[in-house]
């Protein structure tokens, strides 16, 4: 089977969705499943290599921090992954696609659901869920709710963290 990973965070990038996703890539990769990861590029990282047999592009996000993006970071990596995933897919088609966070990745996936027909699996996190820490998120997730609604009603899937 092949498996796009989708996370705007992986490792030395973000923290836990970061590890998971890596960790999840690796694992599927002995199990014998094809894996590639389209994640965001940071500092002097690669923009493509292949770590522990799953190869890694890192696109374009202006992120500034390591450890965690903000709104602006992940409207980047949205339509930055929009043009990368295209060029991805010409020569290379997932059977499915799992996206850490609905959004930014959530968001890149069910585009290219609307456009390719290619099922999608989104891994819930925290952040992108709509009352989690509605101290600093509130205003973040009333800006996004519409795109989360549409993202999660078109998946294959929707799992929690």
């Amino acid at each position: 089977m092949r498996i796009l990973i989708i996370n705007s965070e992986y490792p030395p990038v973000g923290g836990g969705a970061a590890n998971a996703s890596q960790n999840l890539a690796i694992k599927l990769v002995e199990l014998g499943s094809e894996v590639r990861v389209l994640t965001s590029h940071y500092g002097q990282l690669p923009k493509l290599k292949t770590e522990q047999g799953v190869p890694v592009q890192r696109i374009q996000a202006f992120r500034r921090n390591q450890a965690r993006s903000g709104g602006f970071e992940q409207g980047i990596f949205v339509l930055s992954g929009i043009f990368g995933l295209t060029r991805l897919l010409r020569g290379w088609q997932p059977d499915i696609i799992l996206s850490f966070f609905g959004v930014p990745s959530g968001a890149i996936t069910w585009l290219t659901k609307w456009k390719t027909g290619i099922p999608y699996v989104v891994s819930l996190r925290g952040g992108d869920v709509p009352g989690f820490r509605p101290y600093d998120f509130a205003l973040y997730h009333r800006l996004i709710g519409p795109v989360l609604r549409r993202v999660w009603h078109h998946a294959g899937a929707v799992i929690a963290n």
